[in-house]
């Protein structure tokens, strides 16, 4: 039996197509496959809790919108 710190090994399939971009990330970010799916595995995780960060220009524009709407709202009153 193995122990509680032991890594689990699984066996995933995937179609030539899918695999090939695996590989194609994975190498344009210089690690494994194995590395990038934890990766991404943690980032979806991170996004179905709300917890990300969204790039700078994102951030941005976000931050132009809800001026605006606290422009209208004001306007409102």
């Amino acid at each position: 039996m193995a122990a509680k710190n032991e890594p689990h090994r699984l066996t995933l399939r995937f179609s030539e197509e899918d695999y090939e971009r695996l590989r194609y990330w994975a190498n344009r970010s210089h690690i494994s496959i194995n590395a990038l799916i934890l990766k991404m595995l943690d980032q979806w995780i991170g996004i179905q809790n709300g917890d990300y960060e969204l790039p700078t220009l994102e951030i941005q524009r976000l931050n132009q919108l809800v001026d605006a709407v606290e422009a209208l709202r004001a306007s409102q009153r």
